[in-house]
């Protein structure tokens, strides 16, 4: 119920729904998500300081499971929107040591490492993104960015040419899911 009052844009129904979920599961696994996905209902709305609790709540239910990994993304996230630059390298880290094969996670590492203006080291982070099958445009400009500052200036421009690409394809891609509803 709580992920359709998202779909729908009604993330305070969402908030509330995810929150009782969370808090009567028999299940560990099943609350620890419930928290995770609160956290984004509240991100989606820029609730960050809501956001950083929930995500908090679901790292406190245990820090190596299932949805760890994305509490810790999603918290890194919301640290950083929140102004908690440092702290939030450091939950970007955790989430790539909890599971290497999270594509968005290293995603993550590499936008805050490209922030801090260590260029070689998000390149790395954002290379293993994308052979883990994490590609977004987003991804793709962040990554032309860090190319300009290690000076392959030719190579940043044609990955910024292939981020609006897909940029132009996804945004085509959505307009027509529109048209066919």
């Amino acid at each position: 119920m709580g992920l359709e009052y998202v779909r729908i844009n009604r993330h305070e129904q969402a908030t509330d729904t995810f929150e009782r979920a969370a808090r009567y599961a028999d299940d560990d696994r099943v609350a620890q998500e419930a928290w995770v996905n609160k956290g984004v209902a509240h991100a989606e709305v820029e609730e960050y300081d809501a956001a950083i609790g929930a995500y908090r709540e679901a790292i406190d239910i245990d820090g190596d499971a299932d949805h760890a990994a994305t509490a810790e993304t999603n918290l890194a996230y919301a640290l950083w929107e929140f102004g908690r630059t440092e702290e939030a390298l450091e939950h970007a880290e955790r989430a790539v040591e909890i599971d290497p094969r999270f594509g968005q996670a290293w995603y993550n590492r590499g936008f805050f490492l490209n922030e801090r203006g260590l260029a070689e080291e998000a390149l790395t982070a954002f290379d293993n993104a994308v052979r883990l099958g994490y590609r977004s445009a987003d991804l793709l400009e962040e990554k032309a960015i860090a190319l300009e500052r290690v000076g392959e200036d030719e190579r940043a421009e044609e990955i910024a040419e292939e981020a609006e690409q897909l940029r132009t394809s996804n945004e085509q891609e959505l307009i027509d899911g529109e048209l066919q509803e």
